[in-house]
């Protein structure tokens, strides 16, 4: 099994949504750069080493989890860092898997909880998020 396998709507590796802040850093032994991202209300923790984003929301528990090479994610065995994002999608098809593409890059996977970012085809990172996250779904 996979240091970085997503379990939908409940974790990413060790990483479970619900925790609260400085548990992260605790599982992950990395001290974070905090940092505000784009629109946000509460700071973003960065992982470097780890290559992680963890985000919370105004209660102060984690909501949301980008991951990023040197993270190799994975959901049911396959590999979603793999370069060529169509080879994933298809192979996500295979577990009856349905994509919701958001014409910004984003390949969301909504009943599963998880989302690769892969503009012009190629992946660059994946997100994964409890249930109840905003995806904008609904605004599509």
């Amino acid at each position: 099994m996979s240091e970085w396998t997503v379990e939908p709507f409940r974790s990413l590796g060790k990483l479970r949504f619900g925790m609260r802040k400085g548990e992260p850093e605790r599982v992950l032994g990395e001290p974070p750069k905090e940092f505000q991202k784009g629109f946000s209300k509460t700071l973003t923790e960065a992982y470097k080493g780890a290559g992680l984003h963890v985000y919370y929301d105004a209660d102060g528990t984690v909501e949301f989890i980008e991951a990023f090479p040197p993270s190799q994610p994975t959901y049911r065995g396959i590999d979603l860092m793999k370069p060529e994002a169509d080879e994933v999608v298809a192979d996500l098809a295979k577990l009856g898997l349905t994509v919701r593409k958001d014409g910004q890059g984003g390949l969301w996977f909504d009943d599963q909880g998880f989302s690769l970012f892969a503009p012009d085809g190629r992946t660059e990172g994946v997100s994964v998020f409890r249930r109840g996250y905003d995806t904008g779904a609904s605004k599509q």
